[in-house]
């Protein structure tokens, strides 16, 4: 049976071996965030880790639903907020990408599609990313 605490989701490579570090990332956006027309909110996290190892999918969470997990590096959530006073959709989308041989980033980006001030929806929503980093065989 497999662990998914460990298990890596696809690779390049053949054979692997995980480097048994998991790693945690979380960022909190606040609650009511309001984003000028046509801007937009970003906040990133940078985790540091050795240079040989590789990075495997993450498996990222948010604190408004808690009990499911999104696995991969890049995932786009839908929320409901109010722009001019009226109901308006947006998306929230969470990454996870290595920006240097030994620093991974989890970032948290909220565009504003609209022209008006986009108000998010309350409560403050944490975001978090678990992922594992794995051995290359070369």
């Amino acid at each position: 049976m497999n662990n998914p605490d460990s298990f890596v989701l696809t690779t390049d490579y053949a054979t692997l071996k995980n480097s048994q570090q998991q790693l945690t990332a979380t960022i909190t956006v606040p609650s009511g965030q309001v984003i000028a027309g046509s801007a937009y909110y970003a906040s990133f996290v940078d985790v540091p880790i050795t240079a040989s190892l590789g990075l495997s999918a993450g498996r990222i969470s948010s604190s408004k639903n808690s009990n499911r997990s999104l696995v991969g590096n890049a995932v786009d959530m839908y929320r409901s907020g109010t722009e001019s006073g009226f109901p308006a959709p947006y998306d929230i989308y969470a990454f996870l990408w290595r920006v240097s041989p030994n620093v991974v980033r989890f970032q948290v980006l909220i565009q504003n599609p609209y022209v008006g001030n986009l108000t998010g929806e309350s409560g403050s929503e944490t975001f978090t990313v678990v992922f594992n980093t794995f051995l290359p065989p070369f």
